[in-house]
Order: structure tokens, then sequence, then C-alpha cells
């Protein structure tokens, strides 16, 4: 079981007069993603129920914050792969 955040840094125009970045944080199950969304402060609003890839858009300050707690940073490619390994996915 594990916990992830890619490193995907994407612009966010809508935040912070479009300075902003975020990326995904996931994890081998939804249980474990939600204890860790608990430890960070996201709100449970903000999940993305993607079938393929449910995650929570993380900035770059919470990012940091996420591996300071213990998640393993990643690529995006990374993410999606250990997501279809968790989920018994073929490649």
């Amino acid at each position: 079981m594990a916990v992830y955040v890619d490193n995907a840094r994407l612009q966010a125009p809508h935040l912070l007069g479009g300075r902003a970045r975020w990326s995904h944080l996931s994890a081998d199950t939804r249980e474990e993603l939600e204890a860790f969304r608990q430890r960070l402060g996201l709100s449970p609003t903000w999940f993305q129920a993607h079938p393929y890839l449910w995650h929570y858009d993380v900035v770059e300050r919470m990012r940091l914050k996420a591996i300071a707690l213990g998640a393993e940073e990643v690529t995006p490619a990374e993410l999606v792969e250990r997501r279809r390994k968790a989920d018994g996915r073929k490649p």
C-alpha cells in the first residue's frame, strides 16, 4: 500500500493569476487516499473520480507537504501504471 504524488506541475490558469501549478495525488486504495487527504487538509469535495486515475489535484505547496508526509514522488506515467497495477488492470 502506498500514496503517490506525481510531478506533473501543470499550469492552473484559474489559480493565483495563472501562477499556480498542480499535480495529482493518488494511492493504491481509496481508503488510503482518504486517510492521507485528511492529513493534508484537502476537502473531500475536491476528489476527481476519473475511472482510470481517481485522484486529488494538489498545488505545489501541498505536493511538497505530501512528500514530507511520506507520499512517493512519481512521474505522471508511473502514477497511471501504479493505479493500473493496484486495480489489477493490465498495461
